[in-house]
C-alpha cells in the first residue's frame, strides 16, 4: 500500500508533462499553418455605379470642368448647345426620326461620340455615314494599343478584339488600325464630326482607371482651347412613345374621339330603375290540355279515333257497373245501360254507331257518352256501399 501511494504522484507529472509538450507543439503548428492577413476581394459594384455603368465617367468629366447633363430624350437635342458633345452609349431603338435629329445636330457643329457594338443585323445609323462593322474571327485576348489621336496625344488603351470597322466609303479623316483591323475612325458630317470606336468599354467604371482610358475620354470631349464645354451622356436612349405622340401631335382628334366614345357608352348603358316583377309561367289547365288535344285530332280529321276511346270506355264502365248484363250482347246491354241510366235507348244507340265523321256527328256522340258515364257512375255510388271503391277504378 505505502508503495503504491508513493507513485501516484510521480505518474502526475509524467502526464503532465506529456499534456504540456503536445499543447506546445499544437500551438506551434498551428501558428505555422494560420496567420492573420488583410486580402482584398472584389464584389462587384453597388449603389448607383451598379445602376449607372457610365458614372465614373460623368464623375471624372465634371471634376475636370465640364458641363454634364445625363438624358436618354433625343428630342431635347435641339435646344442643347451646337458645339457640345455627346456620348451616345445605346442605339439600339434609333428610329429615323432621331437619326435625322443626330445628324441636323452635329452638322450644326456638333461632335457625337459613338460605338460600334453590339454589332446589329442593320445598323442605319452607321449605313448613312458609310462605315459597316464586323465581328472579329481571330480572337484571343485583349492587347495594349499605341494610339495617335488627331490632336497629338499618344495614348496607350485596350481594345476589344470586336468588332472591325469598315470605311466603305471612304470618307473618314481619322482611324487607328491595330493588328490590320480598325478600331476607332473619325469622320466630318457638315460643321461637326463624328467618331466611331468599335466598343466604349474603356470608359465603364470597371475600366476607366487603366491605363489611359481616363485620358482619352477627356481627350476626345475637350475643347481645342481649353473652354469648359458641355457633354451629354445618353447611357440609354429614350424615344417618344405613342401615346406622348398622340398628345403632342393629335389632341384635338383624342377628345373628339373620348366625347364620342363617352356618348356612345351612355346610349348603350341600361337604364337603372325599380325591379320589374318576375312575370309567373302562364301554366295550362287540363280542359284546356284536352280542348288542345280535340282541336289537334279534328285538324287531323281523326275524331272518329278518340270517339272510339270514348265508346271503349263507356263499356268498359257498363261492364263494371252492371256485372249481371255481362251475357248479354252489344245493342242489348248498351239498351239496358240506357234503361238503368234513365236515358232514351234510341239515343244511346245512336251514340254507339254513328261514325262521327262530321264535327256536328262528333259533338253529339261525345255529349251523349259523357252524360251515360256520368249517371252510371251516379247511379253506382247510391246503390254500392263501397262507393269509394268504385271511383277509384
Amino acid at each position: 500500500m505505502s508503495t503504491a501511494t508513493s507513485l501516484q504522484p510521480g505518474r502526475r507529472v509524467l502526464y503532465l508533462g506529456i499534456a504540456g509538450v503536445l499543447l506546445c507543439l499544437s500551438a506551434l503548428w498551428f501558428t505555422r499553418t494560420y496567420a492573420i492577413v488583410k486580402q482584398r476581394t472584389w464584389v462587384g459594384m453597388s449603389g448607383e455605379a451598379r445602376a449607372d455603368y457610365l458614372l465614373a465617367a460623368r464623375q471624372l468629366l465634371v471634376r475636370l470642368g465640364a458641363r454634364v447633363q445625363e438624358s436618354g430624350d433625343i428630342a431635347q437635342l435641339a435646344q442643347f448647345p451646337a458645339g457640345g458633345r455627346v456620348l451616345m452609349a445605346d442605339r439600339d431603338r434609333l428610329n429615323p426620326v432621331a437619326i435625322r435629329t443626330l445628324r441636323d445636330w452635329v452638322r450644326r457643329g456638333g461632335h457625337l461620340i459613338v460605338a460600334a457594338e453590339p454589332p446589329f443585323a442593320r445598323d442605319s445609323f452607321l449605313e448613312q455615314l458609310g462605315v459597316t462593322s464586323t465581328a472579329d474571327g481571330v480572337g484571343g485576348p485583349d492587347a495594349v494599343d499605341e494610339v495617335d489621336l488627331p490632336n497629338g496625344a499618344h495614348l496607350r488603351i485596350s481594345l476589344p478584339r470586336t468588332p472591325v470597322l469598315h470605311d466603305v466609303g471612304g470618307h473618314a479623316s481619322w482611324q487607328h488600325t491595330t493588328r490590320g483591323d480598325t478600331r476607332m475612325l473619325q469622320l466630318a458630317d457638315g460643321a461637326g464630326r463624328i467618331t466611331i470606336l468599335s466598343t466604349l468599354v474603356p470608359f465603364t467604371n470597371q475600366a476607366i482607371g487603366r491605363l489611359d482610358h481616363a485620358e482619352l475620354l477627356w481627350q476626345l470631349v475637350r475643347s481645342d482651347d481649353g473652354a469648359p464645354i458641355d457633354v451629354w451622356l445618353v447611357p440609354q436612349l429614350k424615344l417618344q412613345s405613342l401615346p406622348q405622340w398622340l398628345v403632342q401631335h393629335a389632341l384635338p382628334a383624342i377628345a373628339v374621339f373620348a366625347i364620342l366614345l363617352i356618348l356612345a357608352l351612355w346610349r348603350a348603358m341600361p337604364r337603372f330603375g325599380p325591379l320589374q316583377p318576375e312575370v309567373a309561367l302562364d301554366r295550362r289547365s287540363l280542359r284546356e290540355h284536352f280542348t288542345a288535344m280535340g282541336r289537334f285530332y279534328s285538324a287531323q280529321r281523326q275524331l272518329p279515333k278518340l270517339l272510339h276511346a270514348l265508346r271503349r270506355d263507356a263499356l268498359e264502365l257498363m261492364r263494371r257497373r252492371m256485372p249481371a248484363a255481362g251475357d248479354e250482347q252489344g245493342s242489348d246491354r248498351i239498351a239496358a245501360a240506357a234503361q238503368a241510366a234513365g236515358m232514351s235507348i234510341r239515343e244511346v244507340q245512336h251514340a254507339f254507331g254513328v261514325p262521327a265523321d262530321a264535327p256536328r256527328d262528333f259533338v253529339g256522340a261525345v255529349r251523349v257518352l259523357a252524360e251515360l258515364r256520368a249517371r252510371l257512375v251516379s247511379r253506382s255510388l247510391h246503390q254500392s256501399p263501397n262507393a269509394e271503391r268504385a271511383i277509384a277504378h
